[in-house]
């Protein structure tokens, strides 16, 4: 049997596995890099949050804090979720505190809180409005955010009170040099 004594029960060998230092959150959004499952470093690369931005068409913006809106202008409903960017950098949520149904957000201000194994992030709404419903399935599968952020993880629905501010939202082209350039 490996060599363990009283204080640290585990073989010499292990010790590697404990010193490894944490990585905040904001060093991971900050930095280029990140870590996958076999905890070895990889580049990110925007082409995979192009195509999912293209593919929910032109009717999707994004935010500088990697949350998306799309939005049915005749309805001027809009359906917000956090970004694919977002999600790996976050890891597995296990929690989100969103905004209650009938609640009034403002553009750009925190409206919740998710939280992953590895940090708390704040979640900005993207616009204006009042929030029309919350995604149920968040109340028993937070990991679905992991698999589908942009689609079955969507966080709320909003009607907007003013579609002037889409405006100052990034287009998914956009959206795809912001995160080149925040990489370079």
């Amino acid at each position: 049997m490996p060599h363990t004594n009283l204080f640290f029960p585990f073989p010499v060998s292990m010790c590697y596995l404990f010193a490894r230092p944490l990585v905040s959150f904001r060093t991971l959004l900050l930095h280029p890099f990140c870590l996958n499952g076999a905890n070895t470093v990889r580049r990110f690369s925007s082409a995979k949050f192009t195509q999912v931005g293209i593919k929910n068409g032109s009717d999707v913006h994004f935010t500088q804090k990697h949350e998306w809106i799309k939005v049915d202008p005749m309805s001027k409903i809009g359906i917000v979720g956090i970004t694919e960017y977002a999600e790996q950098k976050l890891g597995d949520i296990v929690f989100v505190e969103l905004p209650e149904k009938n609640n009034e957000v403002h553009a750009h201000e925190q409206c919740g809180i998710i939280e992953s194994v590895k940090a708390v992030s704040e979640i900005y709404s993207p616009a204006s409005g009042q929030v029309v419903e919350v995604n149920p399935v968040l109340e028993d599968n937070t990991a679905i955010i992991n698999k589908s952020p942009m689609d079955e993880g969507w966080l709320f629905k909003m009607s907007l009170s003013n579609l002037d501010e889409l405006n100052n939202l990034m287009s998914p082209e956009k959206y795809k040099h912001f995160l080149e350039s925040e990489h370079q």
